[in-house]
């Protein structure tokens, strides 16, 4: 199969995380609001750079695991089985980095909660969208006839546009631009120098 076509059949979700980390992760300028609500007191803060260390890293996996699938087999009850385990991989990439990330806290910048609960929603909507993508893949015949047209419907149903919008709003948050240039997680994903 070819390449763009094993892509097709990425998992929604694993795909956009796949073009996110293409896109760069912080390369923003570094004009911070003014005017941006601080991170709730008695609520976790956490250093900016180690909070997007964590979020590239737990983007990272995530890319790992959509990446994982390599030439899906010939045969279509292996490249079932396959796809499922993409999924299972690719969930648990997702609930382990929005646990990581809960138990870290806000960043400490300014609209910081703001910038965690829409990441937290994100990561959260990504969890859900696969496990349903997963369930339908499971309930999927390998051997009808129409298994390529059904596996396509299912993978292209995702919610990668709204998941775009949200997370381009956190990537390109002027007040987290030093940190997502310095955490060594995201300047990896980026692909620039060390």
């Amino acid at each position: 199969m070819h390449a763009s076509a094993r892509r097709r059949h990425l998992p929604a979700v694993a795909a956009f995380a796949l073009a996110l980390a293409a896109a760069g992760c912080g390369s923003q300028s570094e004009d911070p609001s003014a005017d941006a609500e601080p991170v709730a007191a008695g609520k976790p803060v956490a250093e900016p750079v180690q909070w997007a260390g964590t979020f590239c890293g737990g983007l990272g996996e995530v890319v790992r695991s959509a990446q994982a699938i390599g030439a899906p087999p010939s045969d279509p009850q292996a490249h079932k089985a396959a796809l499922l385990d993409v999924a299972d991989s690719l969930q648990q990439s997702l609930d382990a980095t929005a646990s990581k990330l809960s138990q870290l806290g806000a960043p400490d910048v300014p609209d910081g909660a703001r910038t965690q609960q829409i990441v937290l929603d994100f990561f959260g909507a990504a969890s859900d969208a696969t496990a349903a993508q997963r369930e339908q893949l499971a309930a999927l015949d390998p051997q009808g006839s129409d298994f390529d047209e059904r596996l396509g419907a299912i993978v292209s149903d995702g919610a990668a546009g709204e998941l775009d919008s949200r997370m381009a709003e956190v990537t390109s948050k002027p007040e987290l631009a030093p940190a997502f240039r310095s955490a060594p997680e995201c300047r990896q994903m980026a692909g620039a120098p060390r």
